[in-house]
């Protein structure tokens, strides 16, 4: 939701109880009747969908229906247009500390490899991410470390996430968290002589930017 002062805010408007199959024009259906029963149908100016075949479906069948009723929407996204580096918020609660998401082990044999790890300034931002949340996640001790760092920090444990290449907004979900607990992934990481080769300052602000992917600001 955006305020009159254009202040974005997340709202959850309400839980639908599903009767029927799960499909894409169920599933609209279903987001059109919660809409309309609380007279904010004609409010909407932007759809976005995860870039599943079934949300492919939801949004075009959810379009359908707006112009069907004479109503306009501004800006309808789904499917691979997604990647284009346009993103929803997520909340905390959404990706809570027993998130978890894989990714392509051919990725990480690569990033794991000790040729590559012997020299960090070879590797990417998103390599480097991803190769030390593996490393601690797949550590007792480092999770260990990482618990006790947020003690200290006072901050409440949530785990670091790695990204996943099938889903269109986990790169942004990882660079977020991993901003948000800087000072315990770094504490982890002076921790281990391996990591410590690719130590780097973790960006303090993160934004995305349309058709650019993701720009890491310092």
């Amino acid at each position: 939701m955006i305020t009159a002062d254009w202040t974005y805010k997340e709202v959850l408007v309400d839980i639908d109880i599903l009767d029927e199959r799960h499909n894409g024009s169920y599933l609209a259906k279903s987001l059109v009747n919660v809409l309309e029963n609380y007279s904010i149908l004609d409010k909407v100016a932007s759809s976005r969908a995860d870039n599943a075949s079934k949300c492919d479906t939801l949004v075009s069948e959810f379009e359908r229906s707006l112009r069907a009723k004479t109503i306009s929407i501004t800006d309808v996204t789904y499917g691979d247009d997604l990647n284009s580096g346009n993103t929803e918020a997520e909340t905390e609660d959404d990706h809570d500390s027993n998130t978890q998401y894989e990714y392509d082990s051919q990725d990480e044999e690569k990033i794991e490899s000790d040729e590559v790890i012997s020299d960090g300034s070879k590797l990417s931002i998103f390599s480097r991410l991803r190769m030390c949340i593996s490393k601690i996640r797949k550590s007792l001790k480092m999770r260990q470390d990482f618990i006790h760092a947020c003690q200290i920090e006072k901050i409440k444990l949530m785990w670091l996430l790695l990204d996943c290449p099938t889903r269109w907004n986990t790169s942004y979900l990882m660079l977020e968290r991993v901003s948000r607990y800087r000072k315990p992934f770094q504490v982890v990481l002076r921790g281990c002589k391996q990591l410590n080769r690719l130590m780097f300052e973790v960006p303090k602000r993160i934004e995305i930017v349309p058709d650019d992917g993701f720009l890491v600001r310092r």
